[in-house]
């Protein structure tokens, strides 16, 4: 049962929150934090934001001792690290992040992500106080504060102080029976949260573009995701969540959508690529920004450069290119991907501009096809017996085929170099017309259209211009024949 939403203001309000699909809770966990919970000097209560909209109830925030909590596995910041060491081979199948050194992972991992936040906030609780208090499960799960928690924690090593014993928290609703005694510790109204309150209440915190700190757009795609594929909600239910939406237009947030559901497909081909060198699912293989190598920014410029044209029938009849070819252009453009450097200066994304070329050439289809489809993505198990790191294995292979695919990749480059070089001036009117029929001015976001106003003016005065050179052409070269009688100008 999926819970019911409506939009006040611009965001999504949840309301009829569904108690079959209860968020599974610690009876003893829950026990113990209602023992060992202290209000602040100073009792202060306030309100959980984003919980229960319509029915909300001021809670009180209470210290908890920092040994009762625990970091939530499925905290979107860490989503690549996390499903990563899910699917590792080696790994247990199942990562709930319970175990002490699973919540150590969790914890190395929140201290590693996105540093100079970390080192503000390290310095602001250090110098001062916690100034928000987490939101955590009645059992100790901490659904907003985990990086709160994580720097509290490493304080605690360093100093050994007291005050980075406890972490200031507000609770979620849980079983009232096992709250009689110390009601005024948390605020039980509505029963315990379901499973889908808790994903949306993280999305709230965490996902918004105002969140405290930035994600990485890989981990924010993977957390989205997630979100809509095990929670079932989906992206314009995420969108409305987002309160830097709070004023957007319905063509506003149906872009917004449009940009999730672009970066679910680029996901899709980071999918398949590790799955071609048998690293199914191991994300953190993959750097953040740096198009140079293979990073989630090289497989968006990947996906809008190349994959994107050719990825439905249709868009390959416009690029001309074999639909029953996708396969072998997909996995050439994986391994070119893979070596990264190919032999040359420059940047990486900028000789994926080449990687459709080929395809469009006979010799380079060709060349291709017959030296660098047979290569095996993965190294024979012989080849790497004994040996556990990827990086490693990785390089072995770079080694064992960078050869094959440099010298095919620089050969092919020559070949559509060259032929651009021997271009004549009708080729390019003829090929500057087939772009032009093939631009789609309807589909262009609205914002766009003054610039695509722009770029048909300065197409249209300069398409007169070239029609005039054109229509003067033959007269001007009787005037060089009659100038010049004793020369050819037959060029």
């Amino acid at each position: 049962m999926i819970n019911k939403a409506k939009k006040e203001k611009g965001v999504l309000i949840m309301d009829n929150y569904n108690q079959t699909d209860e968020f599974a809770i610690d009876a003893d966990r829950e026990k113990e934090i209602i023992e060992r919970a202290r209000p602040l000097e100073k009792p202060k209560e306030n309100l959980i934001k984003y919980f229960r909209e319509n029915d909300r109830h001021a809670t009180a925030i209470v210290n908890i001792p920092t040994t009762l909590l625990r970091y939530r596995s499925e905290n979107g910041r860490i989503s690549r690290d996390v499903l990563s060491k899910k699917n590792q081979p080696d790994n247990i199948s199942f990562f709930d992040g319970n175990t002490d050194d699973q919540q150590k992972f969790l914890e190395e991992r929140l201290l590693n992500k996105d540093k100079k936040s970390n080192e503000t906030l390290y310095n602001d609780i250090y110098g001062g106080e916690q100034r928000e208090a987490a939101v955590i499960t009645c059992d100790g799960l901490v659904i907003d504060g985990n990086r709160r928690l994580a720097i509290i924690n490493k304080l605690n090593r360093e100093t050994h102080h007291e005050r980075f014993e406890t972490l200031k928290c507000m609770i979620l609703p849980g079983h009232s029976k096992n709250n009689q005694d110390r009601n005024n510790i948390r605020n039980d109204s509505g029963g315990p949260p379901t499973n889908e309150e808790i994903a949306k209440l993280e999305i709230r915190y965490q996902m918004s573009k105002e969140a405290k700190s930035a994600y990485s757009e890989f981990d924010t795609a993977l957390a989205r995701r997630t979100y809509k594929i095990e929670n079932n909600i989906s992206y314009k239910e995420q969108i409305l969540m987002d309160t830097s939406y709070v004023n957007a237009t319905d063509k506003e947030i149906n872009k917004a959508v449009k940009e999730f559901e672009k970066a679910e497909k680029c996901l899709g081909q980071v999918d398949e690529y590790l799955a071609m060198i048998g690293q199914d699912k191991i994300y953190d293989l993959l750097e953040d920004g740096n198009k140079d190598v293979v990073s989630w920014a090289s497989f968006t410029y990947f996906y809008n450069k190349v994959w994107s044209k050719i990825e439905t029938d249709e868009n390959c009849i416009k690029e001309n290119i074999n639909e029953d070819l996708r396969g072998n252009i997909q996995k050439s453009c994986f391994l070119f991907m893979r070596e990264g450097g190919l032999g040359m200066e420059g940047r990486l994304y900028k000789k994926m501009d080449y990687f459709l070329k080929f395809w469009k050439n006979e010799k380079c289809k060709n060349l291709i096809t017959t030296k660098v489809i047979p290569i095996d993505p993965q190294l024979k198990p012989e080849e790497i017996k004994g040996i556990n790191d990827f990086k490693e294995i990785d390089e072995m292979w770079k080694d064992k085929n960078k050869t094959t695919i440099i010298t095919t990749f620089k050969t092919c480059k020559d070949i559509v170099d060259k032929k651009d070089d021997t271009e004549s001036p009708l080729d390019y009117l003829e090929a500057a017309l087939d772009k032009l029929e093939k631009a789609e001015i309807e589909n262009l976001r609205v914002d766009d259209g003054e610039k695509a106003k722009d770029l048909c003016h300065d197409i249209q005065e300069l398409a007169k211009e070239k029609w005039n050179e054109a229509k003067n052409l033959k007269k001007n070269k009787q005037k060089l024949l009659d100038k010049y009688p004793n020369k050819s100008n037959s060029k």
